[in-house]
């Protein structure tokens, strides 16, 4: 290759400069290496004095499971406005849109559903709560056997002492992932809301998520999802930097019966569905990144 002038080896050999992206959501999903996110975001805002968005004293989440409003994050102290929001929520753009201006960037991050389940029952004390007895084939596989008539034990007036920061009625098993994003599918509302089965708005839905979120990233290829975060945030090295917290450890971890993965596909339909199509965009966006180094 001939190099007629100085821009055209500017252009082949010299990276080209980009500026650090310092306004982001990142939506916190349950059980999806959240917490290990929230650590590496908070310290990115932190060493560079930034505002970010917090629940009020006393609770832990914005709002969540319910729609974020302005009474549920202290008031903004910058006159900027506010830079970062990592916090448990439900996601809506146009609320979002409003609380951080439109030149912010979105993330989230999901997990393989079957996966994503077993470390919420886990984290949640779901199988005590939902008096689920001990028994030979496992408490983890008689659970998700009978899932309706233990989740409605977990689910009760009679269950919320024992239950952390879970409403009454609300579902922890059906598309939680999903709910997190925004999608219908009932909760803790009535069943008539669920609009799992509606396969056009489902793939309507993913695609608006796809145009709205910059980056999703897929826990089981986690260190491909940081490097690629770094690239399109524009961060340094030492910005994606971090320490696994919160990882379980339980019996039934391993569990990977095909029967109770079908039981929970069905159940979970649209989380699975999401899932795909993130997991299949993140290996889109690296191919790109790999075909840009070459070419």
């Amino acid at each position: 290759m001939s190099l007629s002038s100085l821009e055209d080896y500017r252009h082949v050999y010299v990276q080209p400069v980009c500026q650090a992206q310092t306004r982001f959501v990142y939506t916190k999903m349950i059980k999806c290496a959240s917490s290990t996110l929230s650590a590496v975001f908070r310290r990115f805002g932190l060493l560079r004095n930034l505002s970010f968005v917090l629940p009020p004293k006393g609770r832990i989440y914005v709002g969540w499971p319910y729609q974020v409003d302005d009474s549920l994050y202290r008031p903004c102290k910058s006159s900027s406005g506010f830079d970062i929001f990592c916090e448990h929520a439900i996601y809506n753009r146009s609320t979002f849109t409003e609380l951080m201006g439109k030149d912010t960037v979105y993330i989230t991050s999901i997990r393989e559903p079957f996966s994503q389940v077993k470390s919420m029952v886990n984290y949640y004390n779901v199988l005590n709560i939902s008096d689920v007895p001990m028994l030979a084939s496992g408490r983890f596989i008689e659970f998700l056997s009978d899932i309706e008539k233990y989740e409605a034990v977990y689910k009760s007036a009679n269950a919320s002492r024992e239950r952390f920061c879970i409403p009454d009625g609300f579902s922890m098993t059906r598309n939680l992932m999903s709910f997190n994003l925004g999608f219908p599918t009932g909760g803790f509302r009535s069943v008539d809301d669920d609009l799992a089965t509606d396969g056009d708005l489902v793939q309507h839905w993913i695609a608006e998520l796809d145009s709205d979120f910059s980056l999703v990233l897929i826990v089981e290829h986690f260190y491909e999802s940081m490097v690629l975060l770094r690239r399109q945030m524009c961060w340094s090295l030492e910005d994606i930097l971090f320490v696994a917290s919160n990882a379980g450890s339980y019996d039934y971890r391993a569990e990977e019966s095909a029967v109770l993965v079908t039981l929970y596909r069905r159940r979970s339909s649209v989380d699975y569905q999401l899932y795909q199509h993130f997991n299949n965009s993140l290996w889109r966006k690296i191919a790109a990144q790999v075909a840009c180094i070459y070419n």
